[in-house]
């Protein structure tokens, strides 16, 4: 019984060492890494040639680039519905991404100001936002050919406001669509 606890102990003590032995080589990796310094992607800021167009502000947030057109230049005033001349304004954003960002991941996200809605069909602003964002998906993909495994929609109503909703400048900064390009590469 002596030699087999003697034997279990020696096993304990071989585990032990070769745990402090990895626990050492963390720490060092850990001290090794502490003076690298972290920032935003910035393999997307390219020149795009959208930041001409009137009404159409472009950003970088972080490691994504948003592009943001007021709904005003889109839709006709609290629907989904397409205005003519911005399918126009649509080709022209949407050619610049594909030459610039091809294989980029594109996020369509609509977004409204917190009025009251009194639409049957769109009760709230998610609903309108939902689709907004879809009509210019539709856009995008039937005009441009974009392949629809690049874009992905997303209604955020009123919960994301850049302005403040007590004015009326900024309940229309508030109604917008974004596009947003993220670094990750789309599945095709």
């Amino acid at each position: 019984q002596l030699r087999g606890a003697a034997n279990q102990l020696a096993a304990v003590q071989g585990d032990n060492q070769q745990l402090r032995n990895k626990t050492s080589a963390l720490a060092a990796s850990i001290q090794r890494q502490a003076g690298a310094e972290i920032r935003a992607n910035n393999s997307l800021l390219r020149t795009l040639t959208i930041t001409d167009l009137p009404g159409v502000q472009v950003r970088q947030d972080g490691d994504v680039i948003r592009i943001e057109i007021p709904d005003e230049q889109l839709f006709y005033t609290a629907t989904p519905q397409l205005k003519p001349t911005s399918i126009s304004l649509l080709k022209s954003v949407g050619a610049d991404l594909l030459r610039n960002y091809p294989q980029q991941l594109i996020g369509i996200e609509g977004h409204t100001d917190n009025s009251p809605r009194t639409s049957p069909q769109y009760p709230t602003g998610h609903h309108l936002a939902i689709a907004q964002a879809t009509a210019v998906y539709d856009a995008l993909t039937r005009t441009l050919g974009t392949p629809p495994g690049q874009l992905f929609v997303i209604g955020h109503g009123p919960n994301h406001p850049i302005m403040t909703n007590a004015t009326t400048a900024g309940r229309a900064r508030n109604n917008r669509i974004e596009l947003v390009i993220y670094p990750e590469i789309a599945r095709r």
